[in-house]
């Protein structure tokens, strides 16, 4: 072989090692920044003030309805319950907790967040929040005529839910 094709072959080779090399760097790397932008998100609900009322606020909406025995329907949630002299309007409480769960399942189904970090984390707390108040959203798809409403929470709630408790979903929304 001459000089002229083994240095081709070897500048290929090389190019070639080099490419897999960068290639490899790069999934690891952005694999590292996906698991500490999901632990992030995990510690800001830990100590977000607003984001902690929120979850505790969908307690108290959850546990007044209950408590007076009104489901937790669309229709049912048009209003404000009374908590420790407090006035908590349902409605907004459980569209913001939704809104919350739906941008973080946009976050993992488009790689931003590692889903089994986000499930290990609160997948039970949103596959129980989904059961309570599946029947809202799904009343509240036919009333605001809007069929893809927190689509992807129930995506994620299909796919994260125990045996045991699959029962108590509602079938999909395809």
């Amino acid at each position: 072989m001459d000089y002229a094709v083994w240095t081709a072959w070897a500048a290929n080779i090389i190019l070639f090692i080099t490419a897999g090399v960068t290639l490899a760097l790069y999934f690891r790397t952005r694999g590292v920044s996906v698991l500490r932008s999901s632990f992030e998100h995990i510690a800001i609900q830990t100590r977000d003030a607003d984001l902690i009322e929120m979850f505790e606020q969908l307690r108290r909406v959850r546990y007044s309805a209950t408590a007076e025995g009104v489901e937790l329907t669309y229709q049912n949630m048009q209003r404000d319950f009374k908590y420790d002299g407090t006035h908590i309007n349902a409605d907004n409480t459980i569209k913001k907790t939704f809104n919350y769960y739906e941008a973080t399942c946009i976050g993992i189904k488009r790689g931003a967040l590692e889903e089994r970090m986000i499930r290990d984390w609160w997948g039970d707390a949103l596959v129980s929040d989904w059961i309570d108040f599946q029947h809202y959203v799904h009343e509240a798809r036919i009333a605001l005529d809007y069929d893809e409403l927190y689509i992807e929470v129930e995506r994620y709630v299909h796919r994260w839910i125990k045996p045991e408790r699959r029962s108590k979903l509602l079938p999909p929304k395809a």
